[in-house]
């Protein structure tokens, strides 16, 4: 056989009769050997390279073409075949060697990838032997699911053949797949993957072994998956492919890998302490972050044999044994208890302990899990809120800011906070000082001064911690420093700083942090009066510094976290919140805490492997929110934003979402994304009814403020109008005279009475306006009523009164507020009717898409609506001549807002006036 023709006849034809094995070698640019495969080691071992490769393989009338072939395949793909040298090689038989050469690149320098095939005889001990029959067999009763798949000449694939394994393991029938693409087999898109591995292995001619996941028509499997090329001419005409399912084993790997981290994340990233009591035995575990909690380290806490019990708060002793038994006994359905333990430097906190169940088969509580968490901060805070009354608002704000700042950016928030401080207060100066210890001196770092004030910041660079004994010794007890009178300070050095500043009155809070060290102060300055300290001034500022504490608190705790090298420091403490850890940049959620369900509504399930979605459940005013994370994430590599979601059962909640990026501390890559889901609602809902309070008692006000000026205003006009009446009638003699005086006094006392009962029924009417319950009504009756009301004005004034409408006009609302507004338009009607022949009232009642329409209209008097447009509806404010209390128009509208309603006026001078409304058709 000396040409490639003959080789490949004999490589097909005879292919039970002889052996083909791959070899593969590389070949750097000196033309030296860098490596070598199995097959090439054990036919040429001692070939290291070119020169001797050729010179001993190849026989000497072929090795100039075969060097030249070789040097081109420094450029270009080259294919070699021919026969070998068998008696330098020492072997007998015909050997045919078919190479590919593959140029390529590698660390700036052109390199060989040579691959081919050698084919040689069988050992005698096997050419007489019937291979394919023992294939076969082994093919068949293989304990290994095997597959055979045919590689098309357009680099298709198709299923041969699969052994009885196969068949019983996938459930797939050999009837079903013998000739079948993947395509057809299992679909488009879950043929993707086995297409690609089926390439790789065939353009590679490697065996090729991985993993892998397949729905089946037994279900989804797991599979360890080798696939063999078969070459043949040096092309993969056909891939055997072995296979051993995995999926018990992926399925307790996967178990276990959740449950451990898991377990992890709690105990390790929660602030929440962990214990876990194990009914059957009485054994009680404590995690660490329980007893750090409490201020213990564990090498103490086990010394004294400390426990639950000989920590619990006498006081709360039987609270808690009775909580337990009932819990036992089933009594009690949710683990939840507030009680007090015993801190390590003797004072009791506050602990709020939450915990699960676990029951074995007969119902009984086996074991209890949980955790415990300090509340004695937010317990102090909410009794001192309820004190909090005036500065409220003050607070909300300074909090929010910092609550949302980023700590990039801390210095402008605390500068605005100083600002809020010093405008809502009578402080000239608002000022933060922060100690150096190791220096001895406090340093003003940061200062807001009122306008016309001088600022001070530059001068008090290095101010001496205890440059005033009596004023330090109160800060390190945490005591207030307030002097009214700087000149009354007996201490020269201390009155004498004071005074260079302009000082006339100062108040001072000492900062004190976690460990009890004073840090710093804030206080206020007063330049242009003396002042005495107010409560107010004095517990917002005690606010304030507890405030900045925790500020700094922050600012320390960010530092420490950008040193740490734990995965769970990003994430939020909170154990009630949803804790979750995603990879990155991919953004596929590998953790997430079941807390997600409790907020979102959707089982954590549904969450795992999946891509982190921003916008889901987001509510759709919020989006913007969410879009701004990445750009956030991109710039700062943390985001920390508040939005709306909608629950699966279709919940608003408030949520505060935060993340940050987490890098491998030796290649400093990014490599995960932690963050917690915070649901906010209730913080939320409380500071937006603060806010909707407190306007609603600025608007009750000025509603106040208003109506005193209007009865300070017509009260004096009254008692004005009477003192002059009541002087003319001392000074006149004529009995008719007097007469007349005392009929203008009755009339005055009537109008003056009436202007009372007007504001004080609207009072009443306006202080019941919550309490008033919703009524159906029809128009037609209404206006029955009110004709029975405004009978004798009616008759007296001859006015014409009708009602048009095309169907029965049903109002839904309060009946007596309805009422009101239509007497009222009628009764102005009537008293500004025309003394012209005819006067008329018509009333025009029509239901419009979702809208109805009442049109009160007459033909009296008008008004000026060039003049009085913009004073139609201000109270106190009159139109024409006749007296009245200016209230009326003003009346009307609010009731007609309270419904929900509009109101606009048309009018004309000397023609008439036409009021529209329009109320939502309920």
């Amino acid at each position: 056989m000396n040409d490639y023709t003959t080789f490949e006849k004999t490589n097909s034809s005879n292919y039970g009769r002889s052996i083909l094995d791959q070899v593969i070698f590389i070949l750097n640019s000196d033309n030296q050997i860098v490596f070598k495969d199995k097959k090439f080691q054990e036919y040429f071992s001692e070939i290291a390279s070119l020169d001797q490769f050729i010179t001993i393989v190849f026989s000497s009338d072929k090795k100039e073409d075969i060097s030249h072939q070789f040097k081109l395949g420094f450029s270009k793909d080259i294919e070699i075949r021919t026969t070998l040298n068998t008696d330098k090689l020492g072997y007998e038989g015909e050997f045919s060697l078919y190479l590919e050469i593959a140029p390529y690149t590698s660390n700036g320098k052109i390199e060989r990838l040579v691959s081919g095939t050698l084919k040689r005889p069988l050992p005698n001990n096997l050419a007489n032997r019937n291979i394919e029959e023992d294939f076969w067999h082994l093919f068949q009763n293989n304990q290994i699911s095997v597959f055979i798949i045919d590689v098309l000449n357009d680099g298709t694939f198709r299923y041969v053949t699969t052994n009885e394994k196969h068949q019983k393991q996938t459930g797939i029938k050999l009837e079903d797949i013998e000739g079948k693409t993947p395509q057809e087999l299992v679909g488009e898109e879950a043929s993707i993957a086995l297409i690609e591995n089926y390439r790789n292995c065939a353009s590679s001619k490697r065996v090729l072994n991985y993993e892998e996941k397949i729905m089946l028509p037994v279900g989804e499997t797991y599979w360890l998956t080798s696939l063999t090329p078969i070459i043949r001419k040096g092309k993969t005409v056909s891939i055997i492919g072995t296979a051993v399912e995995i999926s018990k084993i992926k399925q307790k790997e996967a178990y276990y890998k959740e449950t451990k981290e898991q377990f992890e994340l709690a105990t390790r990233g929660a602030n929440d302490g962990i214990w876990d009591w194990n009914v059957e035995n009485n054994k009680v575990f404590y995690s660490n972050r329980w007893k750090e909690v409490l201020g213990y380290d564990e090498e103490y806490f086990e010394k004294q044999h400390l426990n639950f019990w000989n920590l619990l708060h006498p006081d709360d002793v039987s609270k808690a044994k009775t909580f337990i038994v009932n819990y036992l006994k089933g009594i009690e359905k949710e683990y939840e208890l507030k009680i007090r333990l015993k801190h390590a430097d003797g004072s009791y906190r506050w602990i709020l302990s939450k915990a699960q169940s676990l029951k074995n088969e007969s119902g009984e509580i086996v074991r209890i899990t949980g955790s415990h968490r300090d509340i004695t901060r937010e317990l102090e805070l909410e009794e001192y809120a309820k004190g909090i009354n005036k500065m409220k608002n003050v607070v909300i704000d300074i909090s929010t800011r910092f609550i949302n700042a980023d700590i990039d950016n801390i210095s402008d928030e605390l500068n605005n906070a100083l600002a809020i401080l010093g405008n809502t207060s009578n402080a000239d100066r608002v000022y933060v000082f922060e100690n150096t210890k190791e220096l001895g001196i406090s340093k003003n770092t940061f200062e807001w001064c009122r306008k016309g004030i001088s600022p001070q910041i530059h001068n008090l660079q290095f101010f001496p911690i205890d440059i005033s004994t009596e004023w330090f010794n109160k800060h390190v007890k945490g005591e207030t420093f307030h002097i009214s009178d700087v000149d009354e300070i007996e201490d020269e050095n201390i009155r004498n700083l004071l005074k260079v500043q302009e000082i006339k009155s100062v108040i001072s809070i000492p900062l004190i942090n976690r460990d009890k060290e004073y840090i710093g102060f804030v206080g206020f300055d007063y330049v242009k009066n003396n002042h005495v300290a107010q409560k107010d001034e004095v517990e917002i500022l005690k606010l304030f510094s507890q405030i900045l504490v925790n500020i700094y608190e922050k600012i320390e705790t960010q530092r420490e976290l950008k040193d740490t090298k734990s995965k769970l420091e990003s994430i939020l403490t909170e154990i009630q919140d949803a804790v979750w850890s995603a990879s990155y940049p991919e953004l596929k959620i590998q953790f997430i805490s079941s807390s997600v369900e409790r907020i979102f509504g959707f089982p954590k399930e549904e969450w795992l492997n999946e891509k982190l979605d921003w916008e889901y459940s987001v509510h759709p005013d919020d989006l913007k929110i969410v879009h701004s994370i990445p750009k956030l994430l991109e710039k700062k590599g943390h985001y920390q934003v508040v939005y709306r979601i909608i629950t699966k059962d279709n919940k608003i909640k408030w949520l505060q979402n935060s993340g940050k990026i987490i890098f491998d501390s030796e290649n400093e890559k990014p490599i995960r994304l932690d963050g917690a889901f915070s649901d906010i609602t209730e913080l939320k809902e409380k500071e937006l009814d603060l806010i909707a309070a407190n306007k609603n008692i600025k608007k009750q006000n000025e509603k106040l403020v208003s109506f005193s000026q209007i009865l300070s205003h017509n009260i004096r006009s009254y008692s004005s109008n009477f003192l002059g009446l009541t002087q003319l009638l001392q000074q006149s003699n004529d009995e008719q005279e007097k007469l007349e005086y005392i009929k203008l006094i009755e009339t005055v006392s009537n109008k003056m009475d009436e202007t009372v009962r007007n504001l004080n029924d609207f009072l009443i009417l306006e202080s019941q306006k919550e309490q008033v319950s919703e009524e159906e009504v029809e128009i037609s009756d209404l206006l029955k009523n009110i004709e029975r009301i405004l009978h004798a004005q009616i008759q007296q004034s001859k006015i014409t009164l009708t009602l048009t409408k095309d169907e029965p006009i049903i109002l839904k609302g309060n009946s007596a507020l309805f009422e009101s507004i239509l007497l009222n338009l009628i009764s102005n009607s009537i008293k500004y009717s025309t003394k012209k022949p005819n006067p008329k009232i018509a009333i025009n009642c029509q239901v419009v898409k979702d809208k109805i329409l009442i049109q009160v209209c007459d033909n009296g008097i008008g008004i000026d609506l060039k003049k009085y447009r913009d004073k139609l509806f201000k109270p106190g404010k009159t139109f024409h001549s006749i007296s009245g209390s200016g209230l009326g128009m003003y009346i009307i509208k609010e009731h007609v807002e309270f419904l929900k309603g509009s109101i606009s006026v048309e009018s004309e001078v000397g023609k008439g006036t036409c009021v529209n409304l329009s109320f939502r058709k309920k």
